[in-house]
């Protein structure tokens, strides 16, 4: 398909041209969603998310959409600085797409949908997203051949998606937070440099909001996050000179995660709860938590420290 013929869709309010047929017209956008051509690619994806959300597949097409999306994670999972990273990120946000109606339909916003997706492939979808994320080894954001890659932000809205859906549950809940954590304390070359960190935190804004997670068990949660770096970095050269750079980058992650958790709960979260909401006034205890969290973390002494 045509860039030509891609923007005429969006133009005309993203209606499907006369006569032409939906699913051939899909699977010609969903080939475009790796293509190194910023706006054949963005536009592709905002073709086929607008489609989902609006509700012009069925249920089975959505399904079928689903699983390709899926696929489509895993294509060169483990490369980085490659070209595959952008089928990976963008299959993911239309990915999105396809969980937003899901909930939208359940919602009755759309008139005459009902959810069309069953708790039992809703966290098999997340098992296989979870592996996506865990072995997303491409961190970068802004790529200058291509504009944006950003497939560690793409999977956290990904996630979020998973997170408002009304099938998940508490345990769902609970392996995405681990998920998150396992992510963020591995060792890696990359650092955090176009607000990852907050896109995985408005994972966590959306675990608040849903209220299934106690903050007993977010406590606990945080502690994987910290113990694996409480120790001074000093130290923690010393352990290994040779991964001590991976290992850093880790804490840096973490690092900027747990800021970003701390002003989402100090601020609110746009889309998510903000500061009139009843979810955002029952925050304080966690935001202490993070604060906790973050000071542990200091193990150089930036923040003041009673004396022992």
């Amino acid at each position: 398909m045509k860039l030509a013929d891609i923007l005429s869709i969006v133009e005309n309010d993203y209606a499907v041209p006369v006569g032409a047929d939906l699913q051939g017209i899909t699977f010609e956008l969903e080939a475009n969603l790796g293509s190194l051509k910023l706006a054949v690619r963005d536009n592709s994806f905002e073709i086929l998310y607008t489609w989902c959300t609006k509700g012009l597949y069925n249920d089975s097409e959505l399904i079928a959409l689903g699983n390709r999306m899926i696929t489509n994670l895993f294509v060169g999972l483990g490369e980085t600085e490659t070209d595959s990273v952008l089928l990976r990120s963008f299959s993911a946000l239309t990915f999105c797409g396809v969980l937003n109606a899901d909930r939208l339909f359940s919602e009755g916003k759309i008139e005459g949908r009902k959810s069309f997706l069953t708790s039992d492939l809703l966290n098999k979808w997340l098992e296989k997203t979870i592996e996506f994320f865990i072995s997303e080894q491409d961190y970068r954001g802004y790529i200058d051949e291509s504009s944006w890659a950003h497939s560690i932000a793409h999977c956290g809205d990904l996630l979020k998606q998973f997170v408002n859906n009304q099938h998940l549950k508490k345990d769902g809940h609970k392996r995405i937070l681990d998920a998150l954590a396992k992510k963020l304390v591995y060792p890696t070359n990359q650092v955090f440099t176009t607000n990852e960190d907050g896109r995985l935190g408005r994972v966590v804004a959306a675990i608040w909001k849903r209220n299934l997670i106690s903050p007993v068990d977010f406590e606990k949660w945080l502690q994987q996050i910290v113990n694996p770096f409480s120790d001074k970095i000093w130290n923690l050269w010393k352990l290994d000179p040779s991964t001590f750079n991976v290992r850093l980058n880790a804490r840096v992650n973490s690092r900027l995660f747990l800021h970003s958790l701390y002003f989402i709960l100090l601020f609110g979260s746009q889309g998510i709860f903000g500061p009139n909401d009843l979810h955002f006034k029952r925050m304080s205890e966690y935001r202490d938590l993070v604060a906790q969290g973050i000071k542990k973390l200091d193990s150089n002494g930036f923040y003041y420290h009673e004396e022992k």
